[in-house]
């Protein structure tokens, strides 16, 4: 089946709306992560392989998976994009044509702006800057002011802070 001349962003957009998901999740190294799929179940599985000939015009990589149905269901089809790059091209070109998930698609790509490339929420800050944070965090400053003030991320600090506990507590 060839119609992918007929296929437009907002089809795609109108497709993923239904069938589709943003979806923040915690990958197998700790590290967050981020996705976007559409499911279709056989026999009308084809179209997945149109939006993916249809975003690789765009060049935005993408992957056709199959997961088989469970007690009886149908063989489920799920076109999967994950690189951050890729992400950012949907989401930006779905964005002004989706309704449904119009919240999904904004939150993501806030996520994908507040989590930069490289970043990294498990990186260790030094003593005495864990010590600052704790401190600040005892005298009542919020982890996310915090963050701010040092130029990192909430996670970070969070994690600062309970490594700093953990050091003053072993301490006593």
């Amino acid at each position: 089946m060839n119609f992918i001349s007929e296929i437009s962003w907002n089809y795609v957009a109108g497709f993923f709306d239904g069938e589709g998901c943003v979806r923040i999740y915690t990958g197998k190294d700790g590290y967050p992560r981020l996705h976007c799929s559409i499911a279709q179940a056989e026999p009308r599985h084809e179209v997945l392989y149109a939006l993916k000939d249809f975003l690789a015009e765009y060049e935005i990589g993408s992957q056709v998976y199959t997961k088989p149905g469970k007690n009886g269901a149908s063989v489920c089809h799920y076109l999967w994009i994950s690189k951050r790059v890729h992400l950012l091209a949907f989401l930006y070109e779905i964005r002004p044509f989706v309704i449904v998930k119009k919240g999904d698609v904004e939150e993501a790509l806030a996520w994908l702006e507040n989590n930069p490339p490289g970043y990294n929420p498990k990186r260790l800050h030094s003593k005495d800057e864990a010590q600052a944070m704790y401190e600040m965090w005892k005298d009542g400053m919020s982890q996310e002011e915090i963050a701010e003030r040092f130029g990192t991320h909430q996670v970070a600090v969070s994690r600062a802070i309970r490594l700093r506990r953990k050091d003053l507590e072993i301490a006593v």
